[in-house]
Order: structure tokens, then C-alpha cells, then sequence
């Protein structure tokens, strides 16, 4: 016979609550930026090297033509959509965990990240996006040269 212990339960109740206020709170970002109920986001990883900003994003599941990489402004927007597999769409799930539909991800890039997309290398292995956003150059960025006259 187990021993019960309440504080098991308790600490099982608080991360059930911790994923609906944050299901609830991602759901609503979501929709204001015009998703389709549904939709959920993929985790990563985002760091800044010397050579630039580095974003790893799992998109387990996801066919590299099933997603894109742009810039809008001064942001990188990874979106997309992981579908069901056909074998389990007309059968009778006993459970659901995985997330499906569309996503989207915006990362917004630092003053000195370059927006030169041909500068920027984005790489799809195993599921898991990499994409390295480079530094611009400083010495030629924003800088308006003056001539005498």
C-alpha cells in the first residue's frame, strides 16, 4: 500500500495551473495577432554571440516547407503550422498532447542586428531551427556621409 502524500498532489495542482494560465495568456497573444484558435508556439532558445543573435526554435514534426523565416521591421518571425499526421486524424485518440495547427514566433532583433537576409544563416536539423541573425557592419550603419562642398 502507497502512502499518500499531499504535497505530491498540491505541487501536481500548481503545474496543471502554471500550464492553463499560460496556455490561456499564449491563446490570447495568438488571437490578437490574428492566429487561428488553436495555435500554439514553439519553445527556443535565444543568445547573442560575438558574431550575432542566434535563435533555436523545435519544430519537431514540421516539414522544412511547412514553416518560414522574414523580417517584419525590426523583428524575425518564424511561422508555420505542424500538421496531424493522417493515420491518427480519423482515429480514436485516447490522448492529445501534442500541439497542431499554426504557430508563429516573433523575436525582436537588437539595434545592431544586421536585416541583410542574405547575411543571415538559418540551418534545419533533427527538428530544431537555427537561425544566426550577423552584427551589422558599424562603421557603414546609419551613417550618412557629409561632403564638403
Amino acid at each position: 500500500m502507497a502512502k499518500w502524500d499531499p504535497f505530491k498532489d498540491l505541487s501536481e495542482l500548481r503545474e496543471r495551473m502554471n500550464h492553463l494560465f499560460e496556455t490561456s495568456l499564449t491563446r490570447e497573444r495568438e488571437l490578437a495577432a490574428g492566429l487561428q484558435a488553436g495555435a500554439w508556439s514553439p519553445v527556443a532558445d535565444v543568445y547573442e554571440t560575438e558574431q550575432g543573435m542566434v535563435i533555436m526554435a523545435e519544430l519537431a514534426g514540421v516539414q522544412q516547407d511547412e514553416f518560414e523565416v522574414r523580417f517584419d521591421g525590426a523583428n524575425l518571425v518564424l511561422r508555420g503550422e505542424r500538421k496531424m499526421s493522417e493515420a491518427r486524424s480519423g482515429a480514436s485518440i485516447s490522448r492529445l498532447e501534442r500541439e497542431y495547427g499554426l504557430f508563429q514566433r516573433t523575436f525582436p532583433l537588437p539595434d545592431w542586428a544586421s536585416h541583410d537576409t542574405a547575411a543571415v544563416e538559418a540551418g534545419f536539423t533533427d527538428g530544431v531551427l537555427r537561425v544566426t541573425v550577423p552584427r551589422r557592419d558599424e562603421a557603414a550603419a546609419d551613417r550618412v556621409e557629409v561632403r564638403s562642398e
